[in-house]
Order: C-alpha cells, then sequence, then structure tokens
C-alpha cells in the first residue's frame, strides 16, 4: 500500500495528467458528430496494437462538444511518439499527431487519416519496437519516497509529462499481456 505521502504525490500526478489532457483536448466550434469520433476510436483502435494496447477504445454513442480525457492521453501518446519517429526522419513531418487547432469533424478525420497512415508505416513500427522497454514496478515495489523532495517520475514540463503518460501507458499494456 502506498505511504500517504505517495499516495498524494500520485493523486497529484494523476490531476496533472488529468489536467494536461483535458487543455489539450480538442473542442467543437459546434459539435463533433458521432460518425467522425466514431471513425477517430476506428483508426486509433486499428494503431493500438502497434503500441502494445490489446484493450480496445469504446465507441462514441453520440455527438460531443470535446474528447474525453483518457482518449486525450492515447492520443497524446501517439502525438509523443511521431514527434521523436519524425525527429529521427522515421516518418514524414506532416505525420506527426498534434491535436492543435481540431475543431471539427474534419480535423477528426484528418487525424483519423494520420492514424491509419502511420498503422501502416512500416518504419513506424520498426521504431515502436525498437524503442527501450520498460518494466512496469508493482505498486508493492515502488521505493518510499521521503517527504521532502519530488518523486522520479515527477514531470517538470509538458514534454517531459507526455512522455511519462506515454511509458505509464505502454507499460500497462505490457502489464496486462
Amino acid at each position: 500500500m502506498l505511504s500517504p505521502s505517495l499516495g498524494e504525490k500520485a493523486l497529484q500526478i494523476k490531476q496533472s495528467q488529468n489536467q494536461l489532457a483535458e487543455s489539450m483536448a480538442p473542442r467543437a466550434v459546434k459539435m463533433f458528430s458521432k460518425r467522425a469520433l466514431s471513425q477517430l476510436v476506428k483508426s486509433f483502435n486499428a494503431l493500438a496494437p502497434v503500441f502494445g494496447l490489446m484493450e480496445t477504445y469504446p465507441d462514441f454513442t453520440a455527438d460531443a462538444k470535446t474528447l474525453p480525457n483518457d482518449f486525450v492521453r492515447y492520443l497524446i501518446m501517439v502525438g509523443q511518439a511521431t514527434r521523436e519517429a519524425a525527429s529521427q526522419e522515421i516518418i514524414e513531418p506532416e505525420l506527426v499527431v498534434s491535436l492543435e487547432g481540431i475543431k471539427d469533424d474534419n480535423g477528426l478525420l484528418r487525424l483519423s487519416s494520420q492514424l491509419d497512415i502511420l498503422r501502416r508505416d512500416q518504419g513506424f513500427k520498426a521504431f515502436l519496437n525498437e524503442a527501450p522497454d520498460y518494466e512496469p514496478v508493482a505498486p508493492e515495489e515502488e521505493p518510499e519516497a521521503e517527504d521532502e523532495g519530488e518523486p522520479a517520475d515527477v514531470a517538470e514540463d509538458e514534454d517531459e509529462l507526455m512522455s511519462l503518460l506515454m511509458n505509464r501507458e505502454t507499460n500497462a499494456a505490457k502489464a496486462s499481456m
């Protein structure tokens, strides 16, 4: 069981992740249609196994003004991976996933197309396979943190937090296999 200070710090990290996801979530000018949302989920679910994620994200059942935080975190993970791949010239810069500027169904459909292309890109798949494996740490194995100082996994900035999110999502997926 986590000590009170570790529990509080874990809660702070989770709240930071939710705030980041919420701040980065696309917001529709009107509403995102169920059709466009479902296409995005279909494209993401097809790409998810490339990241080691075996669970699928559920389809949307209605129009929405914004994307849920948990889905945004998955898209942030993909965005971080595509930025790293593009920086190493493995994929073209136009394939870098970004949630900025998505305000309507056309933006969601463009994002869906990017995910579909990435799913078929052999270079991107190889890049993800060569990424270092991170062993998940079971809760009972976590080191006790002292009250002073920050835990080792507290992100200092947005890029570091996105990287941390990506690693956690990948670790969670690998642990569930």
